[in-house]
């Protein structure tokens, strides 16, 4: 199984990016968009991996302080 972590963004931010990005998707109405309650932000992809293996070494740790800058696509 493919293993990522991921943060989705909330409702409000999901409508304005909405907003944001609706010039672009009346400008390119061939592009596959993908459904907006699919947005997320990849934290960090395991590749190939057992959930169960993977969660064991977070136990106990603190929840990350996460800043966002930059993005990406692939």
């Amino acid at each position: 199984m493919s293993l990522f972590s991921a943060l989705f963004p909330p409702a409000d931010v999901v409508d304005e990016l909405l907003d944001a990005l609706a010039p672009l998707r009346l400008a390119h109405p061939r592009l596959r968009w993908v459904r907006p309650d699919r947005w997320h932000v990849t934290v960090r992809f395991f590749g190939e991996a057992e959930p169960a293996d993977q969660l064991a070494a977070l136990l106990g740790l603190a929840a990350p302080v996460v800043r966002l800058r930059g993005s990406g696509r692939f």
